[in-house]
């Protein structure tokens, strides 16, 4: 069996992780949800986010405030300005945007979540192998450039071939939700690399599949990926790129495995709001954030 890009590797065990620090967020702030679901009625109740929030945003904004370009100096990213305004975490007034009282609460739940989720996969998994994984990690990787970026790649473009998928197979191959796969299908189109049918035997279902030049681009996003991990190891050596797919491997599973076998290993929460969707029971290869709160699998 041909093995996994070390990106499928790194993010399933990524998304795995801030699915399930995103759980425990989600059990201890007051917040609501798109389909109604609530967890307290405090004044001032939240929009729930995901880490990504946090992570590239929230930490640098606090009640003293800062401004815009100083944010996005730190952050070394764009953001999510009127969402997270919008949402309840901040205010913007006269060019400062500061955290309302809400968005104070969050910055007290989200910041301690992450020792504590890994004392979870170290009790799950062990120290020997969440400590390997760091070392592994201390030495080697990072990201290559494209035309497309590596979530739709890695996660769409990857499912779908010359023959044709069902449009609503999509979220299940790909394990990221409808709306990330309606947003990638959008640029896949745009750029002529797949085109949406009638399905050809006949069913009501819409087909996808890929143009000679989507062919093409799916082909180089293997190359490229395989170029950025020679490029890797000529820089840190084979030795630490190899320690690194080992520890990973020993944590994720196999990354094609159905279920996942890090869905499996969590618990997950009877109440939170992925309980009362339908899920895809794998995770994707590469973490798909969109506008909508920051979910990794693009929800």
């Amino acid at each position: 069996m041909t093995e996994p890009p070390l990106t499928t590797l790194l993010s399933q065990a990524l998304v795995a992780f801030v699915i399930e620090l995103d759980e425990a967020f989600e059990q201890r702030l007051s917040h609501y949800t798109t389909d109604g679901g609530r967890r307290g009625r405090a004044r001032g109740t939240l929009w729930l986010t995901s880490w990504a929030m946090w992570a590239t945003y929230m930490r640098f904004v606090d009640e003293e405030g800062i401004t815009l370009p100083e944010l996005r100096r730190q952050a070394r990213t764009g953001t999510n300005l009127d969402g997270m305004r919008r949402w309840g975490y901040i205010t913007r007034d006269a060019g400062v945007i500061r955290a309302t009282p809400a968005g104070l609460r969050a910055r007290a739940v989200w910041a301690p979540l992450p020792e504590e989720i890994e004392g979870r996969w170290r009790a799950r998994f062990g120290d020997g192998a969440i400590d390997r994984v760091r070392a592994a990690l201390a030495r080697a990787f990072e990201r290559g450039g494209g035309a497309l970026s590596l979530a739709i790649c890695a996660d769409v473009l990857r499912v779908l071939d010359e023959r044709g998928v069902q449009q609503r197979e999509l979220p299940s191959r790909s394990g990221v939700s409808r709306v990330a796969v309606e947003m990638a299908l959008g640029i896949l189109r745009k750029r002529e690399l797949a085109v949406v049918v009638a399905d050809p035997d006949g069913s009501r279902f819409r087909v996808v599949r890929l143009t000679p030049a989507g062919v093409a681009a799916r082909e180089q996003t293997h190359q490229r990926l395989a170029a950025v991990e020679r490029g890797a190891a000529e820089r840190v050596g084979e030795e630490a790129l190899d320690e690194l797919r080992a520890a990973l491997a020993a944590v994720v599973g196999d990354p094609g495995a159905r279920p996942a076998p890090l869905l499996l290993a969590r618990e997950p929460c009877p109440d939170g709001w992925r309980a009362r969707v339908r899920g895809a029971d794998v995770l994707p290869h590469f973490p798909m954030v969109l506008h909508r709160g920051g979910f990794p699998d693009g929800s």
